[in-house]
């Protein structure tokens, strides 16, 4: 996570300049690596669902017992599975809707020296 906020602070600077809209193929790459780096995070939180923390596991063989009998029908278990896979969807929509964020930010034309997006009414 630390790691993330200095690459998007870079990524959301360089995407701003009109220097990166100069060049498509450089800020197409950008986007690509920010969609890379999304798609691990993604995947890492989505281990992390399915993986339980260190030292929850059960320890002696009553606790192993006690943990399968606790698991819970099938039923319930289809239902966690299905949410699992619910949110794991949910991250790799996310992960592509900033990519085509991105790359229509790319694709956007520049205004040239001297014009401007905003425009000013006058009454």
């Amino acid at each position: 996570m630390i790691r993330l906020v200095p690459l998007s602070l870079l990524l959301t600077a360089l995407m701003g300049s009109a220097a990166m809209a100069a060049e498509p193929s450089v800020c197409t790459s950008l986007c690509s690596e920010q969609k890379n780096v999304c798609r691990k995070q993604a995947q890492r939180s989505t281990e992390l669902d399915s993986n339980p923390l260190i030292g929850t596991a059960p320890r002696n063989s009553d606790e192993r017992t006690l943990a399968k009998l606790q698991d819970g029908t099938l039923e319930q278990r289809g239902r966690e599975r299905s949410d699992f896979q619910k949110r794991k969807s949910e991250r790799d929509s996310a992960c592509n809707d900033s990519y085509l964020r991105c790359s229509a930010a790319c694709s956007a034309p520049v205004p040239a020296a001297g014009e401007s997006s905003v425009v000013i009414k006058r009454r």
